[in-house]
């Protein structure tokens, strides 16, 4: 019969760097389309756009990296959370747009950002925290 449990460590070894290394891609995708990206900053009235724009790409990489190297990766997970959320509601506000491919496209990374990402990151901050108490 097949054991499962076999793959558990490599699943958890294999999440955590996916799941790093979706936010540190970001800094590389950011930092080469930054002025589009604070275009899109200073459309949503947000005060102190490129500061925070700097700011935003390096906490990706830092949390990213902390999560990829096992380091921290309960307090950088749940920071990200907050990250996720508002970043998400900032850049993929869908119910804005006008029917169309843009529209479609923002729909389905605001689900995404707030279902798979965010459920990736509770799922570390969960499996950090309980790995704790034992």
């Amino acid at each position: 019969m097949f054991d499962i449990t076999f793959f558990a460590p490599y699943c958890l070894i294999a999440g955590r760097v996916l799941i790093g290394f979706y936010f540190f891609f970001f800094v590389f995708w950011n930092s080469y389309h930054w002025r589009p990206t604070l275009d899109v900053m200073h459309q949503q009235c947000i005060p102190f756009a490129f500061p925070l724009l700097i700011f935003g790409i390096c906490f990706q990489g830092i949390t990213g990296l902390f999560i990829m190297l096992a380091t921290y990766t309960a307090y950088a997970a749940a920071l990200l959370v907050v990250f996720d959320v508002f970043a998400t509601f900032v850049f993929h506000r869908f119910w804005t747009m006008e029917s169309g491919p843009a529209r479609t496209l923002n729909t389905i990374i605001f689900i995404g950002n707030l279902t798979v990402t965010l459920g990736g990151l509770l799922l570390l901050v969960g499996l950090e925290a309980a790995m704790l108490q034992h």
